[in-house]
C-alpha cells in the first residue's frame, strides 16, 4: 500500500494539489485529504472500512474492477491497485468540476477555511502530515 500511495501523492502533487496524509497506527491503511478536503479524500486499504467512515475516493486492494456506489448521498469510487491512473483522472475532474461550482477564489478561500478550522481538530487533522 505504500508503493501505492506514493505513486498517488507523487501524480497529484505534479498538478498541485496540497496533500496531507494519514498512516493508521491499527491497521495497514492510509488516508489521503485533498486541499484541505475542499478535493475529498481517498482512503487505501486491504479491508472494508467502518460504515460510519465514508470517502469520495477508495482503493482496495482486493477490488478488480472500478466501481461506484451512490447511498441517496454520497457518490463514492472504488478502485484497484492496478487502476491508478482511473482514479487519477476522476479526482483530476473532480477537482475541475469543483473549482467551476466555487470559482477559483472561492475554491482558495475553503481550502483555507478548512485548514483553519480543522488545525486543532483531534483525529486526522492532529495526526495527519503535509507531503
Amino acid at each position: 500500500m505504500e508503493k501505492i500511495a506514493e505513486e498517488i501523492i507523487t501524480q497529484l502533487k505534479n498538478k498541485g494539489f496540497t496533500i496531507q496524509r494519514y498512516d493508521s497506527m491499527t491497521s495497514k491503511s492510509i488516508y489521503i485529504k485533498l486541499d484541505y478536503g475542499v478535493s475529498q479524500s481517498i482512503r487505501i486499504s486491504d479491508h472494508q472500512g467502518k460504515k460510519h467512515l465514508k470517502y469520495r475516493f477508495n482503493v482496495h486492494t482486493g477490488i478488480e474492477q472500478p466501481y461506484q456506489e451512490n447511498d441517496g448521498q454520497f457518490e463514492r469510487f472504488y478502485y484497484g491497485a492496478g487502476d491508478i491512473d482511473q482514479l487519477i483522472e476522476d479526482i483530476l475532474e473532480h477537482r475541475k468540476r469543483r473549482i467551476i461550482d466555487f470559482g477559483k477564489s472561492s475554491y482558495q478561500y475553503f481550502m483555507q477555511k478548512n485548514k483553519f478550522e480543522g488545525t486543532n481538530k483531534k483525529g486526522f487533522w492532529q495526526s495527519a502530515q503535509e507531503v
